[in-house]
């Protein structure tokens, strides 16, 4: 019987005697693809894909459109900048290589990355004596989402790697942000309420936490009916109006090897409009700033056009 390892080396010896995806092998090289599509263990989404559906129709769809950006005498382009885009930001290069080739079969000729190595829009688009500079951008998340998507794997992070009995529904502020300090103080207010309901065995309780201070309510929301002085009632009542991270604990009966979470945002009485097209036209605004000297805006014998596709 053949080792893992001599099987791999068959394995990869078989691959490179009868190569699949001869264009992309062309662009990428065949090591890279042996390793990051066809390897034991891809980091690279193709390779994902591939390894998780030796079927699936993204890779032989990616083949075929480097196929037509290396063969279409329309299209021109720089390898070298293509494959390392290709291995460093996949998803985005992707989109762009699509409507490269969409374009092309539009009959318009195509030059991909104009104005590299300098900065600039991902494509330049050809038509009769117009060019079109043209930036491709996925309208993904907004900077809210990306904000509050990040702070919140950080904290549910944290609480898979803590065995308890108790669930956490947290609702966080607009003023924290992802490995911050304040996000990492109250993290630990978190982790040690935690700690605190083990101790005292509670069913219920309410973290009330901000820079203002930190309050513990058992048996859940702070209702003020506690004992103790008006003075110390009146302080608790300040912390739990300050509060910007308030997070309400529930024993579920048995131990667990994390502690499950939920996530929300705090609760706006306002209700603010979407921005997004406000950060496209950002983004579109500074590439129009980078748009080689000399060509900005309309010329007697070339008029220049910038949009962006999403």
């Amino acid at each position: 019987m053949l080792s893992n390892r001599e099987s791999a080396r068959n394995g990869r010896a078989r691959t490179m005697a009868n190569p699949r995806f001869t264009y992309l092998r062309q662009l990428m090289g065949n090591d890279w693809v042996d390793t990051n599509v066809f390897g034991e263990n891809p980091q690279h989404l193709l390779g994902r894909w591939q390894k998780n559906n030796e079927a699936n129709p993204w890779v032989p769809y990616v083949e075929e459109l480097t196929k037509a950006l290396l063969t279409n005498k329309n299209i021109q382009l720089d390898t070298a900048t293509l494959a390392q885009k290709v291995d460093a930001d996949f998803e985005s290069t992707l989109a762009e290589m699509e409507v490269a080739v969409f374009l092309s079969a539009q009959g318009l000729s195509i030059v991909v990355e104009p104005t590299a190595p300098e900065r600039g829009p991902d494509l330049r688009a050809d038509w009769n004596d117009t060019s079109y500079f043209i930036e491709v951008r996925a309208v993904g998340d907004s900077e809210e989402d990306d904000r509050f998507n990040s702070i919140s794997r950080e904290i549910f992070t944290k609480l898979n790697a803590v065995a308890s009995s108790y669930t956490a529904m947290i609702t966080v502020g607009d003023e924290y942000t992802p490995a911050s300090q304040p996000l990492r103080k109250a993290t630990d207010a978190l982790l040690s309420g935690l700690e605190i309901l083990k101790t005292e065995n509670w069913k219920r309780a309410t973290l009330y936490y901000s820079t203002s201070g930190t309050l513990m309510s058992p048996h859940g929301d702070y209702t003020g009916s506690s004992a103790g002085s008006s003075a110390l009632k009146t302080k608790h009542q300040s912390i739990v109006e300050a509060a910007d991270f308030v997070v309400r604990f529930r024993n579920v009966g048995e131990e667990r090897t994390k502690t499950a979470a939920s996530m929300s945002r705090e609760f706006k009485r306002q209700l603010e409009p979407d921005k997004t097209h406000e950060r496209l036209k950002k983004i579109l605004n500074k590439k129009r700033a980078q748009l080689p000297k000399g060509i900005k805006g309309d010329h007697r014998s070339r008029r220049v056009r910038a949009f962006h596709v999403e």
